[in-house]
């Protein structure tokens, strides 16, 4: 038996044999793992080594024309592997998602936040960092979550606090608190509850704004009083009906018509969010405010107001914009560039999609090309993404603009921008 073949055959079974050894005894996953595939990279060069000895041999054994046979023949086979592992490659990497990149549409642009037009300036302020932000139709205002401090708003282990105001349009605040509080969004208006915590009182009054003129009022925060808990577990309702005869008995025009209202949230709703949320303020039919006692509350209210129950938030158009008025997109996005996904997973939740073993897969960088209008006069940029129409910058415009005069507001990178012409 030739001796490489039989080195392979030999280190193939010790693998094998040390594979089984380890399942049997309940070797750790990734430690075996690794030790198996240590066992194979030796293996493998010990047969190389020894392929490379064997040949070695019987090339000097050869005379000189047999010596020029073997050169030709190692040749044709290298050259031969070489293409065969080209090809292969090639449809591997085909079949994991690789896709011919094409070629910038405008080498002279430069990446946001520098414009192509030098006699045109794009100026961050400094002075807000913006988590979230809502646009109410038919006002000029935002309400809006925020911090000062740039440090705080980009370094999450600090614990920074997410700040609450009214803005305008040009990024300045109206109105705004240095403490923590609840918002809630009720038609025009915007209701700002202080936030309490363990011992502390309940608030019993709220900031009630317009948000279309910001006329500030105080209003009451009125308590719900339940005549009885509800508990399935236990007690006289835990028996089948036991539902039923609760509502029957505590049911009342009041729980009928109270009404929830909607949260400001701190961060936008991506599509992929998890949209579903519980109602913390209530109003009745005269618009006074109510809260529950707390939240062992909250589950009996939900039976005596099944309306109040939960909500389904829609996805934030403050997340997901990516052309605005006078952010327009200049060109069709581009496949810029191939990255590869490539390892061993172990952990759950792998991105192979959730079961240990290798992964091996590409993704695109697509490369956007957008350009600012303001009257007639115009400056572009480009920005990356990870698909198409989704780049890692995207735009939220804040004011309108028309002439060149004119300056423009938007938010992009958390910060507000300036754009006006020089």
């Amino acid at each position: 038996m030739n001796k490489t073949l039989k080195t392979f055959l030999i280190l193939a079974a010790l693998n094998i044999l040390l594979a089984i050894i380890g399942v049997v005894t309940g070797a750790d996953g990734f430690a075996l793992l690794i030790l198996l595939t240590l066992s194979i990279i030796i293996s493998v060069l010990i047969i190389v080594g020894v392929f490379i000895t064997q040949t070695r041999k019987k090339y000097l054994e050869k005379d000189h024309a047999g010596r020029k046979k073997a050169r030709k023949m190692g040749i044709i086979i290298v050259i031969s592997t070489l293409i065969v592992l080209a090809i292969g490659w090639t449809m591997l990497s085909f079949k994991s998602g690789y896709k011919i990149p094409e070629s910038d549409k405008h080498k002279d642009w430069s990446y946001f936040p520098e414009g192509s037009n030098p006699n045109v300036s794009i100026q961050p302020l400094d002075s807000m960092y913006i988590y979230n932000l809502a646009g109410i139709e038919g006002t000029e205002y935002y309400p809006v979550q925020f911090t000062k401090d740039s440090i705080e708003f980009y370094d999450s282990n600090i614990g920074g606090q997410v700040l609450f105001g009214i803005m305008d349009r040009e990024g300045n605040l109206k109105a705004s608190y240095d403490k923590t509080v609840s918002a809630y969004i009720d038609g025009d208006l915007i209701i700002v509850i202080p936030a309490t915590y363990g011992d502390e009182a309940p608030p019993t009054v709220c900031d009630v704004y317009n948000i279309k003129t910001l006329e500030l009022r105080k209003e009451p925060i009125n308590l719900i009083t339940l005549p009885e808990n509800y508990d399935s577990y236990s007690g006289p309702y835990s028996s089948e009906g036991g539902k039923e005869r609760y509502i029957e008995k505590y049911r009342t025009p009041f729980f009928e018509n109270l009404e929830g209202v909607k949260s400001f949230e701190e961060k936008p709703i991506y599509p992929a969010s998890d949209k579903n949320r519980g109602y913390g303020l209530y109003k009745d039919k005269q618009g006074k405010l109510y809260q529950t006692h707390g939240y062992n509350d909250s589950y009996s209210l939900d039976i005596l107001s099944p309306q109040c129950n939960s909500y389904t938030l829609p996805v934030s158009d403050f997340a997901v914009k990516t052309k605005t008025r006078n952010i327009k997109e200049a060109e069709t996005p581009i496949i810029y560039k191939n990255n590869l996904n490539s390892g061993v997973s172990i952990a759950y939740g792998s991105p192979n999609g959730g079961h240990d073993g290798i992964y091996f897969n590409y993704y695109q960088t697509w490369l956007m090309y957008y350009t600012i209008i303001i009257g007639n006069t115009t400056t572009s940029f480009k920005v990356e993404g990870g698909e198409k129409d989704w780049p890692y910058i995207r735009f939220y415009q804040l004011n309108d603009v028309k002439n060149d005069k004119d300056t423009l507001y938007f938010i992009a990178e958390s910060k507000i921008w300036k754009v006006h012409k020089k």
